[in-house]
C-alpha cells in the first residue's frame, strides 16, 4: 500500500497539478502529450466529469485536501456553466472557454459528469450537483435500455448489431455509485436491469469471453463486428459487476465477474511481448476487428491491477498473486515506474507511440482511480470489501 499511496501522492497528483488545471478559465486541460505538453485547449466533457470523479475521491476516501476538493469544485462549475445544453444533455467537446465546438453525440460524456457529481455531492453535501447527476443519469439510462441505441461517441454502432456493452457498462458504476447517496428504486432497478444484461447476454461462457455486441434478440453475429472482444473493457465492466453484485447481495454474478476477468487476463495476455491486448476476436480470426487491437494501453492495465487486487481481497488464490504480480511487473517496466503519470500508447512491444487512439486527451481517471480504489482496499476501508 505505501507504493500506490506514494506513486498517486507523490507522482500522479503533482504532474495534474503542475499540468492539467486550467487556472484561469475552468476546468482542466487534458489535450496534452505524454510530458504534460498542451497540445489543444479544447476541453471533451468527457474528461472534465472524469476529472471531478478523481480529485473529489481522492479528498473524500484518501486524504482530504482543500486544494483537491477546489479543482473538483471549479471543474464542476464550469462543466455546469458550459457543458450542459438548452436540452438538458451534455456536449462532447468545447473550447477552452467553453464555447460549444461539438454537441451531444455521446452517452458517456453524460454519464461521467454525473459519475464525477455525484462523488463531489459525497464529498461536499452539494445538493445540486446530486440533482444533476440524477437528472443526467435519469436522462441516460431511459436511452440505454433500447436496441440500436447509438449515442456513443466516439465510437459507432457497428453494422448488423443492436446492443453495445459500453453503455450498460458504464451507467451501471454509475448508478451503483449514485446509490451511495440514496437507494431511489429506479437506481436499483437498474442495477438489476445492467446485471442481467452484461452477465446473462455480453458474457457467453461456453466461449470464456465477454462480446462487445449483438443482435437485436441478444443473439451472437458471426461477423468481425459480432465477434468483438476488449479485455481491458471486459475486466473493467467485472469490478463494476463485482461492486454492483455486492451491494445486490448476488454472490452468484461475483463469482462469474471473478471467472470472467480470468479469462481475459489468460487470453488476452501476449505471449511474445507480455502486457494485454487491446483486441481480440472470440473465434480467434484475424486481423480481429477492434482498431489498433495489438497495442498495449496505459487504461487495461490500470484496471486489471485494480480488478486483481479486489479478485484477491475476495477470493485469494494462487492465480490471482501470480497476474497480479505479472501485470503490476510489465505495467511499471513499460507505461512508467511509479514516478509520474504513465506512458498511454503502446505498440504491441511496449514501445510509445504517437498514433491517436479513441480520443486525444491524458485524462486524470484510470490510473489515480486504479491507485485510489486499491488503497482503499489494502487500508479496509473500500466501500464495497471489507
Amino acid at each position: 500500500m505505501s507504493f500506490y499511496r506514494q506513486f498517486l501522492f507523490e507522482g500522479v497528483i503533482p504532474f495534474w497539478l503542475e499540468h492539467g488545471i486550467d487556472r484561469v478559465r475552468g476546468g482542466l486541460l487534458t489535450c496534452m502529450d505524454e510530458a504534460g505538453k498542451l497540445i489543444s485547449s479544447e476541453k471533451f466533457a468527457w474528461s472534465q466529469g472524469r476529472g471531478i470523479w478523481t480529485f473529489a475521491a481522492i479528498h473524500r476516501r484518501l486524504s482530504p485536501d482543500p486544494q483537491l476538493l477546489e479543482i473538483a469544485v471549479q471543474t464542476a462549475e464550469f462543466c455546469l456553466a458550459h457543458a450542459i445544453q438548452a436540452d438538458g444533455r451534455v456536449c462532447f467537446r468545447m473550447s477552452r472557454s467553453g464555447e460549444v465546438l461539438e454537441g451531444h453525440t455521446s452517452v458517456y460524456a453524460d454519464l461521467f459528469l454525473a459519475y464525477g457529481l455525484n462523488e463531489l455531492y459525497l464529498a461536499t453535501g452539494t445538493q445540486h450537483y446530486r440533482d444533476t447527476a440524477l437528472r443526467l443519469f435519469r436522462q441516460s439510462a431511459a436511452e440505454i435500455t433500447q436496441p440500436y441505441f447509438k449515442t456513443i461517441a466516439p465510437y459507432a454502432l457497428p453494422s448488423g448489431t443492436a446492443w453495445v456493452h459500453g453503455p450498460p457498462m458504464i451507467a451501471l458504476e454509475t448508478a451503483n455509485e449514485l446509490l451511495e447517496g440514496g437507494a431511489e428504486r429506479d437506481l436499483i432497478d437498474f442495477v438489476d436491469w445492467a446485471l442481467e444484461r452484461i452477465m446473462v447476454h455480453h458474457r457467453r461462457p461456453e466461449w470464456k469471453t465477454l462480446l462487445e455486441h449483438l443482435g437485436p434478440a441478444d443473439e451472437f453475429v458471426d461477423t468481425p463486428e459480432g465477434r468483438a472482444v476488449v479485455p481491458g473493457h471486459t475486466i473493467e465492466s467485472m469490478w463494476f459487476v463485482i461492486h454492483a453484485a455486492t451491494r445486490r447481495n448476488r454472490p452468484d454474478l461475483v463469482q462469474q465477474a471473478i471467472e470472467a476477468i480470468r479469462w481475459m487476463l489468460e487470453a488476452g495476455w501476449d505471449a511474445e511481448f507480455g502486457g494485454i491486448f487491446l483486441g481480440l476476436d472470440a473465434r480467434g480470426h484475424q486481423p480481429p476487428w477492434y482498431a489498433n487491437a495489438d497495442k498495449k494501453l496505459w487504461w487495461v492495465h490500470c484496471e486489471a491491477i485494480y480488478a486483481l487486487a479486489l479478485c484477491g481481497s475476495l477470493r485469494p488464490e494462487p492465480w490471482v498473486d501470480e497476474w497480479s504480480g505479472r501485470v503490476l511487473d510489465w505495467s511499471l517496466a513499460h507505461h512508467g515506474d511509479g514516478r509520474g503519470e504513465w506512458t498511454q500508447r503502446l505498440d504491441r512491444e511496449g514501445k510509445p507511440i504517437k498514433e491517436l487512439i479513441a480520443l486525444p486527451v491524458k485524462d486524470p481517471f484510470h490510473l489515480p482511480r486504479a491507485l485510489t480504489l486499491s488503497i482503499q482496499l489494502l487500508s479496509h476501508t473500500h466501500p464495497y470489501v471489507r
